[in-house]
């Protein structure tokens, strides 16, 4: 330390005998260490915004790039090929990154992936994780309510998904829903889950299967019908199981779709199953089409075989009396709420005639006054008479 008197520097003793310290200099070298902070602070908050994705790719743009990663890449493979597809800037970068943020490596996933170039580091990674994208192609398919299992695999062959007696095959095969016991076997049925089949929209992978379809048209049964609240409590209550609730569905899905009548053509087959019915017999024309159309057409026209005398008497229900040992379709769910709630009416017998005009009757007499005015009609409009323009 220096001092010196501040009247005669020279002697270093002044008037007083006083000292005084030398100012230091070493303010020059706090000024350089700011700089020095600031310039590492800088590159820090660089560093940071980059990562949290204020500094992005080569094209900062939402439009997604899809980059396959190859088997056993490493990271720095994967570093390489984010900065070449321009979703970072600087590969290296972002691998300091992982060994900065992450004590263990990321797993990252093989295959492709989306990303995009205004996506952050901790956006990205997580995406690399994720199993790869499904790159296959899809296909809509629409099954129309009413249809029957016969005419679904006539159209699933149609569109190139499967023969008709495949599908045939894996609609007697055992799949994984809830409902699945409560389906019975029998030999006499053309197949088992006629009718559950659920007709919706529906949209597969092209290379979907036919057990996948039949699997899926299920879990839509299931989510429509058994899970909705209303119709899972009137199930419930109903004195019919789940299957006839199903086969009675089927029947009126083929006799009406008014929704205007369809309530009432329901109350004329419970009526005919009550137990003081004066009926024994359902006598719809839509089991009988059913065994031309259906039994009759795949084993006689299209296998060349006999059609089973058994199965084609279980289905007529004008041979056999109460339901029939299957459905005749897979009904909407319209039919299947019109079968849980059918109005209440004395009438046994219906019939529509050509205008769409339905008549019911309480009696065989008054259904015979109904046959012949709808005869009437039909004439009337075969010939082209009270036809409007």
């Amino acid at each position: 330390m220096i001092y010196k008197s501040t009247d005669d520097r020279s002697s270093g003793r002044g008037r007083r005998g006083e000292y005084y310290r030398e100012p230091r200099r070493g303010w020059i070298g706090w000024v350089v260490a700011l700089v020095i902070i600031g310039i590492i602070a800088l590159g820090v908050n660089y560093c940071v915004q980059y990562i949290k994705g204020d500094y992005f790719g080569t094209n900062g743009t939402d439009e997604g790039v899809i980059i396959d990663i190859p088997d056993g890449a490493t990271s720095d493979d994967i570093s390489l090929l984010l900065e070449e597809y321009g979703i970072v800037r600087n590969r290296h970068l972002f691998r300091n990154y992982l060994r900065f943020f992450y004590a263990k490596t990321p797993k990252f996933m093989y295959g492709p992936h989306e990303l995009r170039s205004n996506m952050s580091y901790e956006e990205i990674v997580p995406v690399l994780e994720q199993p790869m994208l499904d790159l296959r192609g899809t296909i809509t398919l629409q099954f129309i309510d009413g249809w029957t299992t016969l005419r679904m695999g006539m159209y699933l062959e149609e569109m190139g998904i499967c023969g008709v007696d495949e599908w045939l095959e894996v609609c007697n095969g055992v799949y994984d829903v809830p409902f699945y016991e409560k389906i019975t076997d029998s030999p006499d049925k053309f197949t088992k889950l006629e009718g559950f089949l659920f007709p919706d929209t529906y949209e597969f992978f092209e290379d979907v299967t036919p057990e996948e379809i039949v699997q899926k048209m299920l879990e839509t049964f299931n989510e429509k019908i058994l899970e909705d609240p209303e119709l899972e409590k009137q199930i419930s209550e109903s004195e019919l199981t789940l299957e006839e609730i199903v086969i009675l569905a089927s029947i009126i899905e083929k006799e009406t779709g008014d929704i205007d009548e369809i309530y009432k053509v329901s109350s004329v087959f419970h009526n005919r199953l009550a137990p003081d019915s004066p009926l024994s017999s359902l006598q719809s024309c839509a089991t009988q089409k059913y065994t031309v159309g259906v039994l009759d057409y795949y084993f006689e026209d299209l296998k060349g075989e006999e059609t089973p005398e058994a199965m084609e008497y279980r289905y007529d229900t004008y041979m056999s009396e109460g339901l029939m040992v299957g459905s005749i379709c897979n009904p909407g769910k319209l039919s299947i709420q019109a079968t849980l709630n059918p109005e209440d009416t004395p009438y046994y017998y219906f019939l529509m005639d050509n205008t769409g005009t339905t008549y019911y009757a309480e009696t065989f007499g008054g259904h015979q006054e109904n046959i012949n005015a709808m005869r009437a009609v039909n004439a009337e409009v075969a010939s082209g008479a009270g036809i409007m323009d």
